[in-house]
């Protein structure tokens, strides 16, 4: 079996990878190297992010691989990072924001049920999201400084304050927005159409 990453990884970590899990990671890195990485270097000196590599990565189907049968492990999530992110950071920071924090936050955050009704839209792109914790004047520090409050008013929650440096937030369909619940003094995640009027 060749080695994945034979200049940057001494410990061999990478061949804890079975099979089936190194077999989603190559079909990545073919996409990458012949799709992704000759545009990266004219985007990147553009300002600019290729979004017409989005489809080419959305078919990979790499958060529930058909070649792994049953839940992907943290190893194979990390090297699937760590594969996008040796073509460009920007990669694996789109990728992850939906694979990562946007499922992740749903899965936390969602009743089974309603997981089990996302999870499969997630996982396919057909339903995009976006992790909206970081605000103007206070950072990501969710503990003390989350400036934004959520109100209970009848059956709908008010949610005031500003979020800022949120990537990805004017392609997606739903915003997953962290505020402090004026009632208990909670913070909570709640799932926001992004197209909802403010």
């Amino acid at each position: 079996m060749s080695e994945l990453y034979p200049d940057c990884d001494p410990y061999g970590t990478a061949d804890r990878l079975t099979e089936a899990e190194r077999a989603p990671i190559l079909r990545l890195r073919a996409v990458l190297e012949n799709e992704i990485k000759p545009l990266v270097a004219e985007y990147w000196e553009k300002g600019e992010f290729p979004y017409q590599i989005a489809p080419s990565l959305y078919g990979l189907n790499l958060m529930t691989p058909d070649e792994i049968d049953g839940a992907p492990r943290s190893l194979y999530h990390g090297f699937r990072i760590f594969e996008l992110a040796r073509t460009d950071a920007s990669m694996a920071t789109f990728y992850t924001a939906q694979a990562g924090l946007f499922r992740t936050t749903c899965r936390v955050g969602a009743s089974p049920e309603q997981f089990a009704e996302l999870d499969p839209k997630i996982t396919s792109f057909e339903t995009k999201g976006v992790f909206c914790l970081t605000e103007p004047d206070h950072g990501s520090d969710i503990a003390g400084g989350l400036a934004s409050t959520a109100e209970r008013q009848g059956d709908e929650w008010i949610i005031n304050g500003a979020k800022r440096w949120i990537g990805g937030a004017f392609t997606a369909d739903y915003l997953a927005v962290f505020a402090r619940d004026v009632a208990d003094g909670q913070v909570k995640a709640f799932l926001v159409d992004r197209e909802r009027p403010v």
